[in-house]
């Protein structure tokens, strides 16, 4: 594959990440029943409203810093790579912090698979995912790829 074509799809991987992270985190990634009646869906930005206003301000935080910070400051951080108005000794650092910041991405994925898996134990709710985890998983491996795609550029 060509250096311009590499570019463009690593451009193409990263603005789709961006997409699917904003929805990602609005639209539901999980809906509870309970008492096979009342049905309530969870967005990421929900769950940390309702963390906040229960008390439970660290958790809030540390969840909102792993699933909206660190998203973007990793597409942030490779977009801009990808330009051409970054220096290389920049790019490099850049690269370095991209690679720090990937090693936590799938951490909400996982927390979520537990809520899940804790909701269906107790028996009481049914668990069941939503479109905006599938979109936040997207996400997460659409930026996978435009990272893979722009250590080929360098």
């Amino acid at each position: 594959m060509t250096r311009p074509w590499t570019r463009r799809l690593a451009i193409l991987a990263l603005a789709g990440a961006l997409v699917c992270l904003y929805a990602g985190v609005r639209l539901p990634i999980i809906e509870l029943k309970r008492f096979f009646v009342f049905e309530d869906g969870y967005s990421i930005l929900s769950m940390i409203a309702t963390l906040a206003d229960g008390g439970e301000w660290l958790l809030a935080l540390i969840v909102g810093l792993f699933a909206i910070v660190f998203p973007l400051a990793k597409i942030a951080a490779l977009g801009a790579v990808l330009t051409r108005f970054v220096s290389p000794d920049r790019k490099a650092l850049i690269a370095r912090l991209v690679d720090a910041l990937g090693k936590w991405s799938m951490l909400d994925v996982l927390v979520v698979a537990v809520l899940i898996v804790a909701v269906k134990i107790t028996g009481l709710q049914k668990a069941a995912t939503q479109p905006g985890l599938y979109l936040f998983v997207a996400s997460i491996a659409l930026t996978f790829a435009a990272s893979r795609l722009a250590k080929r550029l360098h």
